[in-house]
Parts: structure tokens; sequence; C-alpha cells
């Protein structure tokens, strides 16, 4: 629904016309705009209101003034600190000073002495028009009144805006809110006009406040947010957008175990998850599961659990109990404070079960553009036996949802390079490459290899996890660790 500016005016601004003091000083100045008189830039305006607050008493008094490049306020004005708040419009009869997009507007705090006349000169701003991803000048869809606030988004989207006249360089400020108080804030500098903005990095995070200010060469702001409104009727000179339902978040504080499965058939396997919450309260927290070679920030499942306070839950085969899903992946548990341990198991011959415990990945297992950019491991095998191959296999993940590339190195034990396999993966995505020494050093037999995963691109952040599963099928887990 598209609200007109100057109704809009009237709904949120209650209107006080007063005559002023019968003593007092006629207060007048300039109007400028980055540094010219405004109408050297602006000429279509058709409507000027001046407002005074009187800091002392915070009566407040609106006039109706002529469009131009001066201004008087039309009574005199007693002694004392004010406020004063200078608007110019393209719409006729403005009569409040709710700054909306196309508007000029600026206030200035000023001590008015007992004096015939007294000059306060104003460097307006032009109010910026946002046209994406929704325009400003129309409400936005969204409640402005209850958490989460405005409009749902994709989780990076264009925040755009009108060019602003004369300006050369703006700064987008984005603050990242729970429903409990403000998580992070980020400065975003562009010369163009637009930005890109990512929410959910944090896992916490409900809703984002974003607005923009413009500047000149001489770096005096010329351009500033102006009201928008929500669908609920209320108004703030920032933006608000919130990520559609089930977004997951970026840059996870949780804990990923780097594959887990349900595989029916001649190798079933299946893992189980335990879960153990060491503290005085109940934890409830979200689980993802990607599957392999998946999107994770798209093609994930999600689960909540809860568990009591001083407790420990297990879920057998926890892909099919908790997720109805078959195949394999990794697996995230979101909260940070809970104990995480999974085994991942296959039926053994002769009764009962064996397989591997996968513990989540660890701060030095990881790869990172900032930090570590190689890990290593030794141990790698091919080796044919009467009951079965010996072979090894190794699992990449990407844990910070950004995308990111490898590249896979396989050398023998003197440290000779049999191969190398670039690997992209995708945000909280997994890959597992299968008899690495085969696939990737396209070799038959090898004992003691070595395997070094370099990070070659991308802002992801990546671990590798050796499997060594000998002739009988048992696997053993060995993290590569940085370097």
């Amino acid at each position: 629904m598209t609200m007109p500016r100057f109704t809009r005016a009237l709904l949120l601004v209650p209107l006080a016309f007063l005559p002023g003091q019968a003593a007092g000083t006629t207060v007048h100045g300039d109007l400028r705009y980055a540094g010219m008189p405004v109408s050297s830039t602006f000429s279509n305006m058709k409507s000027a209101v001046v407002r005074t607050i009187n800091q002392a008493t915070h009566e407040s008094h609106y006039y109706q003034i002529p469009v131009g490049d001066t201004y008087e306020i039309p009574v005199d004005v007693p002694p004392g600190t004010y406020t004063i708040e200078v608007l110019q419009s393209p719409d006729e009869g403005r009569q409040g000073t709710i700054w909306f997009s196309g508007d000029l507007h600026s206030f200035l705090t000023a001590d008015i002495p007992d004096a015939t006349s007294y000059q306060v000169d104003i460097d307006l701003a032009s109010v910026i028009h946002i046209v994406a991803p929704f325009d400003s000048l129309q409400t936005w869809l969204g409640p402005g009144r209850t958490c989460p606030f405005g409009p749902q988004v994709p989780r990076t989207f264009n925040l755009s805006w009108e060019p602003v006249p004369a300006a050369v360089r703006s700064v987008v400020e984005v603050q990242h809110y729970s429903c409990q108080g403000l998580l992070s804030t980020e400065a975003l500098h562009t010369t163009g006009t637009s930005v890109q903005i990512t929410q959910r990095t944090d896992q916490n995070e409900t809703y984002i406040k974003a607005w923009v200010v413009s500047y000149d060469s001489a770096d005096r702001a010329i351009g500033v947010m102006g009201y928008i409104a929500y669908e609920d009727s209320i108004s703030a000179t920032f933006a608000y957008f919130q990520a559609p339902e089930g977004t997951r978040p970026l840059h996870t504080a949780g804990q990923i175990i780097s594959q887990v499965a349900h595989i029916e058939g001649g190798a079933s396997w299946q893992t189980d998850l335990v879960l153990t919450n060491p503290t005085a309260a109940d934890i409830t927290t979200l689980l993802y599961y990607t599957p392999r070679s998946t999107n994770g920030l798209t093609g994930f499942t999600s689960t909540q659990v809860t568990i009591p306070a001083e407790s420990s839950r297990t879920y057998d085969d926890v892909l099919d109990r908790l997720f109805g899903e078959q195949g394999a992946g990794a697996l995230e548990v979101a909260s940070p404070t809970l104990a995480v341990a999974t085994r991942t198991v296959t039926p053994a011959p002769a009764g009962g079960s064996f397989g591997q415990g996968v513990t989540p990945i660890v701060p030095e297992q990881v790869l990172s553009s900032g930090g570590s950019q190689l890990a290593v491991a030794g141990g790698v095998v091919r080796t044919q036996h009467s009951v079965g191959l010996a072979r090894s296999n190794l699992a990449l993940n990407e844990v910070w949802g950004e995308p990111a590339t490898v590249e896979v190195q396989l050398l023998d034990a003197s440290g000779s390079l049999l191969g190398t396999q670039p690997v992209s993966l995708d945000p909280y995505g997994s890959v597992q490459i299968n008899d690495v020494a085969k696939t990737i050093g396209h070799v038959q037999s090898l004992e003691d290899g070595q395997l070094r995963v370099r990070l070659t691109a991308g802002p992801g952040r990546v671990a590798a996890t050796l499997f060594i599963v000998d002739a009988s099928n048992d696997p053993a887990t060995v993290p590569l660790m940085s370097r």
C-alpha cells in the first residue's frame, strides 16, 4: 500500500502551530546544501517548515515559511537554547517536519542570545530514497512494533538507493539484533549506490537495522535516511529486515560432526548421537543435517531437541530417528555448550557391531584464509588382503557457511607427490573422497602415505578428516591437523 508523504506526515506528527513569545530575537540564516545555496542543486521544492524546540521547557512550535535559500522564524524567539529544525519538500502544503525520501532536512542546537537579530546557518541534507529491496516511499511489509521486525528478504541482498546529488561516498551501518538486544555492528563503505548485506552471521540473530549516510568531497553528511513506514504504522529512520524463516545461520558457534550416516544394503551403517548437558538449566537447540555434496544453506534439514539439566540423551540411528533421512553427510549441533559424541557402526559378521567414534571438529583442524591454510596427516594405506581391501577415505567439511576451494595432495612415505585433486565446497557442504590412494594417486598399493590439504580460495573454513578402513571394514578416525 502506498501512502502519500503528506498524508503520512499528518498521521505521524502532532501539529502545534502556537503563537510565539512577544519579546525576543529575530532568528534567521542561510540554507545550504553541499556548501552551496540550496536552490543551486534543488529547484523542485514547494513547501518549507521551520520548527523550534526550547531545550529548557521542551515547548515546540512549527511555522510554515517560504521556500528559498534563507529562512526566518516568523516570530521573535526568547533567549535560550533551542533546537532549530528545517524541512523543505517537493510536496505542497507540508506542515510537519517528519522527513521522507526526496525531502531536504536538518536540525541543530543553538544558543539564542538576547539581541535584535541572530543568524544561524543550517546545512540541509537530502533524504535518501531507498529503491531496493523495497521503495522507501511505500509502506513496507512486516512489523515495526514486534520482534522480529521488518519484511523478510533473502539472507544476502542488495540495499540500493537513488544517487544523492554531490555525494562521493556512502556508509551503511548494519546492526544485527536478537529479540533480546544488539549482537554486532558493521559499517559497509561504497562509492556507488548499493551495498550487499548478509544476514544471520550469528545464530542468535532475528533481525537487522540498517541506515545510510552519504558524504560530499568535503566530508559533509549531505544524505540521510528518511522515515520508513511498516505494516503496523510504526515508522523509523532506519530499515528493518529479517531473514526468511528456517534460514540457517552463518559463522556457526555450534559443533559439527564431519560424517554421519544411515546406509542400508551390503555395507549397512548407522550413526548414534549422544548429547550431554553439563549445566543446571535445560538446553534447547537445533540440529542441522546436510547431505554430502549439498549446499548447507539451502539443502539442509533441521530439528529441535531439548536436553534436560545435568542429563544425557542418546539418539540411536540419528538420521532415521530425528530426520527421517538416508545417506551420509554432516551434522551440526547448534549449541556450543552440550557435550557431543557420535559412533558410526556396521554389523559384525559374527554378531554385534564395530565402527568409529567421531567427535566434533575442533579449531586446530580448520583451514581459513586468515589462519592456517595447510593440514596434514599420515598413515594413508591401500592394501589388498584375503578378507578384503584396506583403504583410506578423506572427508572434507566447510564449517563457516561460506564457499571454499582446497587442493588435496597425496604423497608416498618419502614425500614424493603421487597426485593432486582440487575440491570445491559449498557453504556447510561436505565431500568424501573414497579410496584416496587409487582416486587421487592412481596407485594400487600404498603404505604410510601422506595427505596434504591446502586452502586455495574462498572465504570458507575447511576441516579434513581421514578414515582408515581395515580389510574387515573396521574404520579408524584421523583428523588432519592444520600447520
